[in-house]
């Protein structure tokens, strides 16, 4: 064989497997490129700031600041493609109970979407930057009782409480009291172009009337892993 035979076998052969490439490419780009090009998320919450965050707002009727604190879940998209029209749902809290420390499923309802800081359901999630959204909040719960005398109700106390940060169907700008103690609820993250729905389990543990005195010993926020979850979560789930 002389080199022109050999030189052009080679040449051959390249543009025969550059052929067979191409092929693949074309049947399998879009698999290989969701392979490899994709967005890749991770939801983190803490019991500190940034996730925990003091909000103090002048109030019209009252001489003092209104204070309350925000919780935030945290999101990271730690891949190479920006996740579309995500959304952070929730449809079931979980709480547990003082005597005997099992759990029970405290509040289902229509799943709903937290709201992003533009007040919107859908977002956007870029690489590489951070996301937060209010998940729940402390604040003032007040208390009244009744008024023998003139038969009206009486403000006694305003004391803090635990919120989730949806609103209630049957009251338009008023969120959902969860109240004190241990709660679990999951989250789920959709997104247009993340195959499979991403689900946490935060557990938030509140016991106290105010913003003054919190500690370790009465407030903790952390993820639970589903395998780590009491039988009556997961067969409530």
């Amino acid at each position: 064989m002389t080199n022109f035979e050999r030189y052009s076998l080679y040449v051959s052969g390249a543009a025969a497997l550059g052929t067979i490439i191409l092929a693949i490419l074309a049947i399998f780009g879009g698999m290989l490129r969701r392979l490899f090009i994709k967005p890749k998320i991770r939801m983190t919450i803490l019991d500190k700031e940034p996730y925990v965050e003091l909000v103090e707002e002048n109030s019209p009727n009252e001489s003092e600041k209104n204070s309350y604190k925000k919780i935030h879940l945290k999101i990271n998209n730690n891949g190479t493609q920006t996740a579309l029209n995500s959304q952070i749902v929730i449809e079931k809290v979980f709480k547990k109970r003082e005597n005997n420390q099992t759990f029970y499923c405290d509040k289902s309802f229509i799943p709903c979407n937290f709201l992003w800081i533009n007040e919107k359901e859908n977002k956007s999630i870029s690489p590489s930057i951070s996301h937060f959204i209010e998940i729940a909040r402390i604040q003032k719960y007040q208390q009244y009782s009744s008024d023998n005398g003139s038969k009206s109700s009486v403000r006694n106390s305003d004391l803090y409480r635990l919120w989730l940060s949806i609103e209630q169907t049957k009251e338009k700008g008023t969120y959902m009291l969860l109240g004190k103690g241990t709660f679990v609820f999951p989250v789920i993250f959709y997104s247009d172009n993340v195959a499979n729905p991403i689900e946490i389990f935060i557990e938030i543990f509140f016991d106290c009337d105010t913003l003054e005195v919190m500690n370790d010993s009465n407030f903790y926020i952390k993820v639970v892993e589903k395998k780590n979850l009491s039988n009556e979560i997961r067969q409530g789930l």
